[in-house]
């Protein structure tokens, strides 16, 4: 009877065992971890998956590039690097740093891209309209004639190899409103790939959305796709793989003018802001591409689908129109309540 119970005393710990041992080799979800903080005017969201030191790094890291962004581009900012140029308004050649270099290519890819229909030299047109400084009637066309020749990225000589710059009338000036949070994101999403084993999740700064190289277990990100006529919920989602998506639409920032609602997208070609599409949203490669694009389509919707991009237009009592590379959407019905960006 003894040896009977010892015996199955040993079966039950050897099974334990095994049951212990084998609990090891189970594979397990790797935590995820989310962070939000103000940042860059707006709200930053991060999701990271991973050990929590690891993506309290990532967290570090983003950080510190949405303050070099910052420090580079911030308009409101008087000791930030665009705004010591603006006031110099340079006519011969100066010296830029690296970062504002590497944004000033950008500005001037897209720029090109977009036929002028995205061009940084838009402030002093923001300016006259009223989205930096009070106003309490539009201009009238004489006032938007005479701002429009100090606007243009023709009238600006960049030399992106020895990094310098100039302006070739006085007047001019830049603002990175439609690319600077975008391009933090990317920054941000790269250094992180370079300076920590975090592989999968996202960056999101004021709707400006990047994704690590590598999907969840579900193999996808769902993005919430945002109604512009009611922006607490979404008219349906996307998912991605890897990818950055940008939305734009009066819906998120305009003023009133007698009484008219004005988006705060200007057409740099027009000086007048946009009227002809309250919300677009873009999926590209790069965070800063989907920034300026869906900024450059708000003004545009002619606009050529650039290789690896698709555009969602949103028209006022209109069925959304999908344009470009095809992608997985999930409508959902508009009174939906609006889901986290995430997985």
């Amino acid at each position: 009877m003894q040896m009977k119970n010892m015996k199955k005393q040993l079966i039950l710990s050897g099974i334990l065992l095994i049951l212990l041992l084998g609990s090891l080799f189970i594979p397990r979800t790797p935590e995820k971890h989310t962070f939000d903080f103000p940042a860059m005017s707006t709200w930053a969201a991060v999701q990271f998956q991973g050990p929590v030191r690891d993506a309290e790094n990532a967290l570090a890291i983003t950080q510190r590039e949405f303050e070099t962004v910052s420090r580079v581009c911030n308009v409101f900012d008087p000791d930030s690097e665009v705004s010591r140029l603006n006031a110099a308004s340079p006519r011969q050649p100066v010296p830029v740093s690296p970062e504002f270099a590497e944004l000033l290519a950008l500005a001037d890819q897209a720029w090109r891209h977009s036929g002028g229909a995205f061009d940084v030299t838009v402030k002093p047109l923001m300016e006259l309209w009223g989205f930096h400084r009070k106003q309490n009637s539009a201009p009238s066309p004489a006032e938007v004639a005479a701002t429009l020749e100090h606007v243009g990225w023709d009238k600006v000589d960049f030399d992106a190899v020895n990094r310098t710059i100039a302006f070739r009338v006085p007047g001019v000036k830049l603002d990175f409103g439609g690319i600077a949070k975008g391009w933090a994101v990317d920054r941000a999403v790269d250094a992180i790939e370079k300076e920590t084993p975090i592989a999968t999740g996202l960056v999101n700064l004021g709707g400006n959305i990047r994704t690590l190289a590598a999907p969840p277990a579900a193999g996808f990100y769902t993005i919430g796709i945002t109604d512009p006529g009611a922006p607490e919920h979404t008219l349906g989602s996307v998912r991605i793989t890897v990818g950055a998506t940008a939305s734009s639409g009066d819906y998120q920032r305009f003023i009133l003018l007698d009484g008219v609602k004005y988006s705060h997208i200007v057409d740099p070609r027009t000086g007048y802001p946009a009227r002809r599409l309250p919300g677009v949203t873009v999926i590209a490669p790069s965070a800063a591409m989907a920034d300026w694009l869906s900024t450059a389509a708000s003004v545009a919707p002619e606009l050529p689908v650039p290789a690896g991009c698709t555009i969602v237009e949103l028209p006022a009592q209109e069925a959304a129109r999908v344009r470009g590379e095809a992608l997985r959407f999930l409508w959902r019905q508009p009174e939906a309540a609006a889901p986290p960006d995430g997985w």
